[in-house]
């Protein structure tokens, strides 16, 4: 039996995964405060990454893998060896991902998801070795299936990253202007003045609270600006070049530019189709689709997009997949409001009294807090929705179809696996209604709320007489 080392990769994350022991040193040097306890404190950070360092490549030494009639046989450990075995039919998705440092490199990470418990496999190898490996654990559609390039996905993550982008460098050169005047003005002000306000002068700590506020909360602004304006780059890049592929048994996408991604999904282990609809998604009526398989959970890139008007679309890929069927309003008759709106209706309530507030003291903060104002308004219109859309569905045997509100989001749930866990709470508010939260749990560990939802209901469309 040949077996086959790991890429170097594997050692580096060994080392990653054991990085805690690299803050112990640090500590004699924080107790003792002085030169000799910073210079003991290197030196023992420099044993122990040698150690550490030792330890890693020994583990990458020790471990191997093979592929045989059996399955997969992966060996792990050094002291306490472990060794799996994983057959094709064990496996619900396999996902090869690569990096732009491992690309140059010339490995891979292959994560392999269990099909019928909860857990992966990560697997560092060389890119010769990964892609066969991920073929032959998983052989992805069939020749001559269908191949979709949905185009308008890249333009979404171009254009989202454009207006965002002249949103930043606005903020940016905003807020420097703050800066600006706040170092200009501080430049006529000593230290003798600022003790003097700080023990007589009321006014004057009001006078530089005005100064510094409105500098302060700009760059709060623009930091949390240039991190979505980060993730809508990032997003935008995994998302570029998608095509996927699929023969109504297994699907297969690939996406990326910098960091590369190729997933495979095996259909008869689905546990969950989620379709959702966020403000991007509306405006160009284009929806994301993530699948969620055995011990996968959907990923960061989704598995298709659904366009209004072109079900077949989808109905090739995933067949039996509803999604778009239209539902009208649930039951509304004593349905919490504040179970959708309290949450939102407090945030935007206080955003808009310290808006008022600062029109009449600090006008120089208006404009941020108007931001905060216009998005929780934004957002108890999407909580308002959900006041109206969520429920529960049963479309057939083991399937149902759950529509929830997340955040700013719509999700469209169609659940077929028989294993999902169905917990329904209630309160002393809502308890004489007959409603009350119902919380799903699926296979890979992922939980769907429904709020103010009839028990009744629930019972008739789940089928479920035992629900407590």
């Amino acid at each position: 039996m040949k077996r086959n080392q790991f890429h170097i990769f594997y050692a580096l994350q060994q080392f990653q995964e054991r990085w805690i022991l690299l803050l112990l040193p640090l500590i004699n040097a924080l107790v003792r405060f002085d030169l000799a306890g910073l210079i003991t404190s290197l030196i023992a950070e420099a044993a122990v990454i040698l150690i550490l360092g030792a330890v890693s490549l020994l583990i990458w030494q020790n471990a191997w893998w093979h592929l045989g009639e059996e399955g997969l046989t992966v060996a792990t450990g050094l002291w306490w060896h472990r060794v799996i075995t994983l057959r094709p039919e064990d496996l619900a998705c396999v996902e090869v991902y690569r990096r732009p440092l491992q690309r140059m490199a010339g490995a891979a990470q292959v994560t392999l998801y269990y099909a019928h418990q909860k857990g992966k496999v990560m697997l560092y190898l060389p890119w010769r070795d990964a892609r066969p490996l991920a073929d032959a654990l998983m052989k992805g559609p069939a020749p001559g299936s269908r191949v979709y390039r949905p185009k308008g996905l890249d333009r979404v993550g171009l254009a989202a990253v454009s207006s965002n982008l002249f949103a930043g460098v606005w903020l940016v050169m905003f807020t420097w202007r703050q800066t600006a005047q706040v170092l200009d003005q501080l430049a006529f002000i000593d230290r003798q003045s600022l003790e003097q306000a700080a023990f007589s002068q009321i006014e004057v700590l009001e006078e530089y609270a005005a100064l510094f506020l409105p500098a302060g909360l700009a760059w709060l602004v623009t930091i949390a600006m240039l991190l979505w304006l980060w993730a809508l780059m990032g997003s935008a890049l995994r998302t570029a070049r998608f095509l996927v592929a699929g023969d109504g048994h297994q699907l297969r996408t690939q996406s990326g530019i910098l960091t590369k991604v190729t997933r495979t999904v095996d259909l008869s282990y689905l546990t969950a189709v989620d379709m959702r609809q966020g403000p991007a998604a509306r405006i160009t009526r284009c929806y994301p689709i993530y699948l969620k398989a055995g011990s996968f959970g959907g990923g960061d890139v989704p598995c298709c997009l659904y366009r209004v008007g072109r079900e077949h679309y989808l109905q090739d890929l995933i067949p039996d997949c509803p999604l778009w069927t239209k539902l009208g309003v649930v039951p509304l008759k004593k349905r919490s409001i504040p179970a959708f709106l309290a949450f939102p209706g407090v945030c935007g309530g206080t955003a808009l009294v310290l808006y008022l507030v600062s029109r009449w003291a600090l006008p120089q903060v208006s404009w941020i807090l108007g931001v905060l104002v216009l998005l929780c308004l934004f957002w108890a219109f999407f909580q308002l929705e959900g006041f109206f859309r969520e429920g529960v569905t049963c479309l057939g045997e083991d399937r149902i179809l759950v529509r929830y509100v997340k955040g700013y989001t719509h999700h469209r749930v169609m659940v077929v696996t028989p294993y999902a866990g169905y917990w329904f709470y209630q309160t002393p508010y809502n308890m004489p209604y007959g409603r009350g939260t119902l919380r799903i749990r699926l296979p890979a560990g992922q939980h769907l709320r429904v709020r103010s939802i009839l028990k009744e209901g629930l019972r008739r469309e789940l089928g479920k007489e035992n629900i407590q």
